[in-house]
Parts: structure tokens; sequence; C-alpha cells
């Protein structure tokens, strides 16, 4: 039997009409009628919907529906790839943010946001100056480092 058939079955039993079931889904009758007729499938927030109004498990909906199983199996794990990516995306931007105010010195903070504006000011330049900066600093401290070191 297919997901349409049961969900036509389901819905009749309770005696309900696919309009009523549409409202109460917030979709348009069209689309009750699609999935009963196997011309469409529900949305997953739909599914769950679906199976909590007719109290019976997603499980039994899909029962022979394998193509709608991949599918939903196919945007759980795109889902939980978009999750992955906004937490590192969350991750990164929180050490961006820690980062913009470790400085020991604001000066040195408003120094270097000062070096971006110019930078972008003079566009064909603009990279030079930062990344020179950054660089003459980052060799100032290795050095600062190897002098410790040598004590």
């Amino acid at each position: 039997m297919s997901t349409g058939s049961i969900l036509k079955i389901q819905r009749q039993e309770r005696g309900i009409s696919q309009l009523q079931l549409a409202e109460q889904l917030h979709v348009s009758r069209q689309s009750i009628s699609s999935w009963e007729n196997d011309r469409a499938y529900p949305s997953l927030d739909n599914l769950i919907a679906l199976s909590e109004l007719y109290r019976i498990s997603i499980d039994d909906l899909l029962k022979d529906n394998e193509e709608l199983r991949q599918k939903i199996e196919r945007n759980q794990n795109r889902i939980q790839q978009y999750d992955e990516h906004l937490m590192e995306i969350d991750t990164s931007i929180s050490d961006i943010q820690k980062g913009a105010f470790d400085y020991e010195n604001k000066d040195e903070f408003l120094f270097c946001l000062t070096l971006i504006c110019l930078g972008i000011l003079l566009l064909p330049l603009g990279p030079v100056i930062p990344i020179s900066y950054f660089i003459v600093k980052r060799n100032s401290k290795k050095g600062g480092n190897e002098e410790l070191d040598e004590k």
C-alpha cells in the first residue's frame, strides 16, 4: 500500500475532508489530493503533523515507500551537514570577535583598523599595507620569543 493510500484511508476513517485537513496543516486542498494520489509527497514537517494527527508512526505512514524514505534520509543528511557548517561559521565568527579585542593595547587595534580602511581606500595597494604590517609584527614577535629562548 502506498503512502498516499495510507493517508487517504486514515483521513477517511476519521471523517475528515481534504479541505478540513488542509486547513489544519496550513496547506492547500490540492496538496492533500496530490499526496493521496501519490503525485507528490508531504514535507517532513507535514509528515510529522500527519503522524501526530492520525496517531500512527511515520514508519507506518512510509511503510512501502522506499523512494520517499530515501528522499527524507537524504534531506536529513543535508540538514545535518548544513548544521555542521553553521556551527563552524559560528565558531569562526566567535574566534574573530574574541581575537579583535584581545589586543593588549587598544591603540594598536585602532591603528590596525585605520590601516584596513586606508587599504580599502587605496584599492590597488589595499592588501599590501595591512599584510605587510602583520608580517612585520609577526616577525618581531618571533624575534622577541627567540631572544627569550636563548637566555
